[in-house]
């Protein structure tokens, strides 16, 4: 709400990030549960290596949780913020979910997600497989610095 109120590009790259989100974890539920988006290699059991921090990390979330919080962070007002912010939020949310499900949920599907990879998504999706060029920079300054 601060970012709506207060700085509205910032709230803008919020929302886009919101949208990406959810559409990563629409992908996600695509490829586990419905098994038509492409998933690489069959599911297995992980193992202890992931199941034990998983573990430890929900005790925390449980621990957290019956935390009396209010004694912690004492508020001065109350939080809530206009409507519309709550909708926008839920409204990006859905429609990324539901995006990732029109790309990744059916076989159809992922001839679309290859179509936008290569066309209008291509050079994001460089960007990010050149994981934003950190290390040609880096290699650059060691180079030439």
């Amino acid at each position: 709400m601060t970012a709506y109120l207060g700085n509205f590009p910032i709230f803008l790259v919020l929302l886009v990030t919101a949208f990406i989100t959810s559409v990563y974890v629409g992908r996600l539920f695509a490829v586990v549960f419905l098994k038509k988006g492409g998933a690489p290699h069959p599911a297995h059991d992980p193992g202890w290596t992931m199941k034990l921090p998983l573990i430890v990390l929900g005790l925390f979330s449980l621990g957290g949780a019956l935390l009396p919080l209010k004694a912690f962070v004492p508020l001065e007002r109350e939080a809530h913020g206009p409507f519309l912010v709550t909708l926008l939020g839920l409204l990006v949310g859905t429609a990324g979910f539901l995006a990732a499900l029109y790309l990744y949920g059916s076989e159809a599907g992922k001839e679309r997600a290859a179509r936008l990879q290569t066309g209008i998504l291509a050079g994001p999706r460089r960007i990010l497989e050149k994981k934003y060029y950190v290390d040609e920079i880096y290699n650059a300054l060691i180079r030439y610095g």
